[in-house]
């Protein structure tokens, strides 16, 4: 399953966009391992409080982490 295909409470959502808009607007290597352990904190705390299955919360770690390696990806070819 993919981030997009997710169904998350409105407020979840906000956040997790905004996560992957830092981690796709970042301009550096550094600056997207910011942004991406940001992203990885966040899910953290939502599994911590068992807010969604185990399912939800593994396809947003794998999510946010795709996301960077793509950013830095285009970064190392830039």
């Amino acid at each position: 399953m993919s981030l997009s295909k997710l169904v998350l409470p409105a407020e979840v959502r906000t956040v997790v966009d905004r996560l992957l808009a830092a981690i796709e607007v970042a301009d550096s290597a550094q600056g997207v391992n910011m942004a991406a352990q940001r992203g990885e904190g966040f899910v953290l705390g939502l599994e911590t409080v068992k807010a969604f299955t185990s399912e939800v919360v593994e396809t947003l770690y794998i999510g946010l982490e795709a996301a960077a390696e793509q950013r830095r990806e285009v970064l190392r070819h830039a």
